[in-house]
C-alpha cells in the first residue's frame, strides 16, 4: 500500500513516517519543499517528492501511485492562512480525485462545541470540509490538539503521531488492504 504524506517534514509527519515504515506492507511517498527536508530521513520504502501545493499538476505528480493521502498541511505562518489552507486543500483534493487516491486522512483540530472557534480552528474545520468534498465518501478527519513543535515538544508530537494518528491511519489502511 502506497501512502502519500503532505506535510511530511513536520514533527507529526516525521514520526508518522517512522511508524509506518515499521510495517513491511507500507511504502511512503513524503512531500518536501526544500531539499534539506528530504535529507533528514532515508529508507528503501520511503520516496521523497517535491511538491508545490498551489500547482495542480505538481500535486498530481506528487500523488502518482498513492492509495492513501495523509494531509498534515497547515499554513499558520501565512498572513492569509484561512484562505490559503482551503486553497491548498482544494488543490490536493482535486489532484487526489483525478489520480484515484482511495482514501484521504486529514489531521484537524478539536473544534469546541460550546464556544466560538478561533480563526485557527475554523480554518482547520474548513480545510477538512474542503478535503471531504473530494474524498468521495472516503475521507476521514482525525482531530487532535497539537502545539507548535519546538524541541521541548518533540516528544509530545511523537506521542500525538503514535496515539492519535497512527491507530486511525493503520485501521484505514488495513481496511483498504482487505478490499
Amino acid at each position: 500500500m502506497n501512502i502519500a504524506i503532505l506535510g511530511a517534514p513536520g514533527c507529526v509527519g516525521r514520526h508518522l513516517i517512522k511508524k509506518l515504515l515499521e510495517f513491511p506492507h507500507y511504502e511512503v511517498i513524503a512531500s518536501y519543499r526544500k531539499k534539506q527536508d528530504a535529507e533528514t530521513l532515508r529508507h528503501d520504502r520511503l520516496e521523497w517528492r517535491q511538491v508545490d501545493l498551489k500547482d495542480l499538476l505538481s500535486t498530481e505528480n506528487f500523488l502518482q501511485g498513492a492509495d492513501v493521502l495523509i494531509y498534515l498541511i497547515h499554513s499558520l505562518g501565512a498572513k492569509d492562512f484561512e484562505q490559503l489552507d482551503v486553497q491548498l486543500a482544494n488543490v490536493a483534493g482535486q489532484a487526489a480525485q483525478k489520480i484515484g487516491v482511495r482514501k484521504i486522512i486529514y489531521l484537524g483540530g478539536i473544534i469546541p462545541v460550546s464556544q466560538q472557534a478561533s480563526p485557527h480552528l475554523t480554518s482547520r474545520m474548513k480545510t477538512g470540509e474542503a478535503l471531504a468534498k473530494f474524498g468521495g465518501g472516503s475521507s476521514s478527519t482525525v482531530r487532535a490538539r497539537l502545539q507548535p513543535c519546538r524541541p521541548e515538544r518533540q516528544r509530545r508530537a511523537a506521542l500525538a503521531a503514535e496515539v492519535c494518528l497512527c491507530p486511525n491511519v493503520m485501521r484505514e489502511c488495513r481496511t483498504h488492504l482487505r478490499g
